[in-house]
């Protein structure tokens, strides 16, 4: 799944680039950002910055690129930025995952982790361990399609592989399933 990180952060951009990641340093609404990168080679938009308006702003901009069914978008924190349906982008994961919520939880200790999903590991048991303490990101099927999770996606079953953000810390003996 090819992934560009837009940050207007330069260390960010330049770690994100070292760990293999394609970057941009710049802002995603500035033209010259628009012209220097081939954007219409990727399906989805997932705007996750500090900033509920910059996110609503990104979303209208890529809205015609993308199609509105492929804009995703962190929760908003304040009820001011909270959108109507007729407003490209959908919610990722769930309401309450906020940016200030997702920092939260990583500089906490949390993590973020992939786990697959089988006959003999259901979503349910994944559910007994983390409890309220998992928000779904990303679902890559069986069939190898990834898919953006939102409060209307639907159900996992075996052979999905689930990227999830967590709050508990990796337990010692755990094995290799972390992203």
């Amino acid at each position: 799944c090819d992934v560009v990180l837009i940050d207007t952060n330069y260390a960010a951009a330049r770690q994100a680039r070292m760990a293999g990641l394609r970057s941009i340093y710049g802002r995603a609404l500035d033209q010259s950002v628009v012209e220097q990168f081939e954007f219409s080679a990727f399906g989805r938009l997932i705007a996750m910055t500090p900033s509920d308006k910059l996110n609503l702003l990104a979303a209208i901009r890529f809205a015609p690129l993308f199609g509105k069914a492929n804009i995703f978008r962190l929760a908003p924190a304040s009820q001011a930025t909270q959108t109507e349906s007729t407003v490209p982008g959908e919610v990722l994961s769930t309401s309450e995952l906020t940016f200030d919520r997702l920092q939260s939880i990583l500089a906490g200790g949390g993590r973020i982790v992939n786990t697959k999903l089988s006959a003999q590991f259901t979503c349910e048991q994944l559910q007994e361990i983390h409890g309220d303490d998992l928000a779904v990101l990303f679902v890559q099927s069986a069939d190898g399609a990834v898919n953006v999770h939102t409060p209307r996606s639907v159900a996992f079953g075996p052979g999905d592989n689930l990227v999830f953000v967590t709050t508990r810390p990796k337990p010692a003996a755990e094995h290799k399933d972390d992203a």
